[in-house]
């Protein structure tokens, strides 16, 4: 009877297990299926009108250039308000959506009241020693191997090298980011202004999860929900509870 009993339970568990496999089967189909649908309507054959571009100056990169040689469209315009890359890059845009056609200082926008009345100011961060001496080791590196006319390894294999007084790779760019001495300003800046509306913008994701917990404060990036994303916003703009943001 004992060995009947659990032939029942582990045939029922068996039945249960196929069928939420065959569920998530369906599923991960019909995901696939809507991924074909959007591709189908994105890449359509006939084409688009006008495909219009935002943050454009991301175009050059691998991953955008290959979606955009498969999209079709009469005319395409491109909109950017940093009309600059750290790779040699930028002038492909000149090929990939054409030359440009209008661009506008950001001290005239702000005379016009378009922009924000704001003062920059820039800070040097000295290197702790032993991200100093890393840098300079690496960035020697790098030197001869685009002195020689080689890709340095962490560099992407299509990029063209930039102007030797701009040599540079992603690791140098990590390095100074993650540079100790830089986060202490940055954490004494904060301090300084505490209670006005402050954001902490960070390219490096990890580093900018470091800063919001160290600042105890949200933190928005690529992988944050929108809807998540819509509300740390609106209490940012809209409210006194949140004063202090960190951005990707």
């Amino acid at each position: 009877a004992a060995r009947q009993a659990s032939a029942k339970v582990t045939g029922g568990t068996a039945a249960a297990t196929g069928g939420a496999a065959t569920g998530s089967n369906r599923s991960a189909n019909a995901a696939a299926q809507r991924s074909r649908e959007t591709a189908d309507a994105l890449f359509r054959p006939e084409g688009w009108g006008l495909l219009l571009l935002d943050e454009v100056h991301v175009a050059p990169a691998d991953f955008f250039r290959e979606a955009l040689g498969a999209l079709k469209a009469k005319a395409t315009l491109g909109l950017t308000a940093t009309f600059v890359r750290e790779d040699a890059r930028i002038n492909d845009l000149h090929h990939l959506v054409g030359p440009k056609l209008f661009d506008a200082s950001w001290e005239d926008l702000q005379a016009q009241g378009f922009l924000a009345d704001v003062t920059c100011v820039e800070v040097h961060c000295r290197m702790v020693r032993e991200f100093g001496v890393e840098y300079v080791t690496r960035r020697r590196a790098v030197n001869a191997a685009v002195a020689g006319g080689a890709v340095p390894e962490d560099a992407s294999p299509t990029r063209a090298p930039p102007p030797k007084e701009r040599v540079s790779s992603p690791l140098l760019v990590a390095l100074a980011a993650a540079n100790p001495n830089k986060m202490s300003c940055a954490l004494a800046l904060v301090a300084r202004h505490r209670g006005a509306k402050t954001i902490v913008f960070c390219d490096y994701i990890e580093l900018l999860r470091r800063y919001a917990d160290v600042l105890k404060c949200p933190a928005v990036h690529g992988d944050t929900p929108h809807a998540e994303r819509l509300k740390i916003f609106s209490d940012f703009e809209s409210t006194s509870r949140l004063n202090l943001i960190v951005v990707s």
